[in-house]
């Protein structure tokens, strides 16, 4: 089976388990675990590839997807099954403005609404609004694009070049220590060198057969 076959696969386990009640939000989220929706994605190292509560201003995130240099991917926004998306779009909002991923999610379980951000600021039109036991095999292949983590093979030059410009034509803004996009800065590790000192550092890592992940979602 492909993964997007799986994906779609997973998706109906997904709405027909939430279909049944009685999930509040907190279950929902450990549902789409042990139904693997995560790791068809690629995603499966709590802390490092996935954040759970993430904290912010106005809030807590309930799943953040990262990728490479823990930029993130995804900002997901699990409400109980039942309940209609439309009323948290504005929720969403306010997370993806601090996070700074690149899309973002409203699902109950059954429903999952699919929005494009653009430096923090989400859409408010969907991307699509997926019904989960009816996703088709095109919506599949959409989400799984768009989600899947992509990684970086650090004994290809070209690949780390490739992975090199895409973080530097889609740069996080950072514009001062309690910003959304300072407050990322800070909690990664401190690091001292250029920009080129930088790049220079992860081509060494050619010579090691070191392999790390980076979205491939882009500027889509």
């Amino acid at each position: 089976m492909s993964e997007i076959d799986e994906l779609k696969h997973i998706a109906h386990s997904l709405s027909v388990a939430a279909s049944t009640g009685g999930l509040d939000e907190r279950e929902l989220v450990t549902l789409f675990f042990q139904e693997g929706f995560f790791s068809v994605l690629g995603y499966g190292r709590v802390g490092e590839d996935i954040r759970l509560e993430q904290r912010t201003l106005r809030g807590r995130v309930d799943v953040t997807l990262r990728a490479f240099a823990a930029r993130p991917v995804c900002v997901l926004e699990f409400k109980a099954p039942g309940i209609p998306l439309a009323g948290f779009i504005d929720q969403l909002s306010s997370y993806t403005a601090e996070v700074f991923p690149e899309v973002g999610i409203l699902t109950n379980g059954t429903d999952l609404w699919l929005f494009r951000c653009q430096n923090g600021l989400l859409l408010q039109s969907p991307i699509e609004q997926m019904t989960l036991a009816d996703l088709t095999i095109s919506q599949a292949r959409g989400l799984h694009e768009r989600l899947r983590l992509r990684h970086v093979d650090l004994r290809r030059l070209d690949a780390v070049n490739q992975c090199l410009d895409e973080l530097s034509s889609n740069p996080l803004p950072v514009s001062g220590p309690i910003e959304a996009g300072g407050r990322q800065f800070l909690g990664l590790p401190p690091q001292k060198e250029s920009s080129i000192d930088v790049r220079l550092e992860i081509r060494k890592g050619v010579n090691h057969g070191q392999e790390v992940a980076f979205s491939g979602a882009g500027n889509q």
